[in-house]
């Protein structure tokens, strides 16, 4: 894994919007770690988009709509030289979309064996 590169970015975002701004405006990829009840989070971000995340076992998109679920109120950034391969292939604005569809078929979020109670509201706010 490379080491964080030591650019001048803020060490710590509120919000998941935040998180992208700060890619979009940051020329490096960034990484948001951080463990929330019990299970590593991970996002990296390149160029405003998310193109990798980890919750648990899951990656890709999976992780990034469990996530909308989130209670942090908060995300340690580093920059990085590089992101890991791959593992999102979709735009944050598709990533959502996604999330509202799924909430709207049947009420809840599935993602593999994990439910979420997401509410409608909720994700309208993010």
């Amino acid at each position: 894994m490379d080491h964080p590169a030591r650019l001048d970015t803020p060490p710590f975002v509120r919000t998941l919007g935040e998180l992208l701004a700060l890619s979009e405006a940051t020329p490096t990829p960034l990484r948001a770690a951080w463990i929330e009840r019990g299970s590593p989070r991970e996002l990296w971000l390149q160029a405003g988009e998310v193109v990798h995340a980890r919750l648990g076992a899951l990656r890709g998109a999976p992780a990034v709509w469990a996530m909308l679920d989130d209670p942090t109120r908060g995300f340690p950034v580093e920059s990085v030289r590089r992101t890991p391969t791959r593992s999102v292939h979709a735009s944050w604005r598709q990533l959502c979309h996604e999330a509202r569809c799924r909430l709207l078929d049947g009420g809840t979020t599935r993602v593999e064996e994990t439910w979420l109670d997401i509410s409608v509201d909720d994700l309208a706010e993010r």
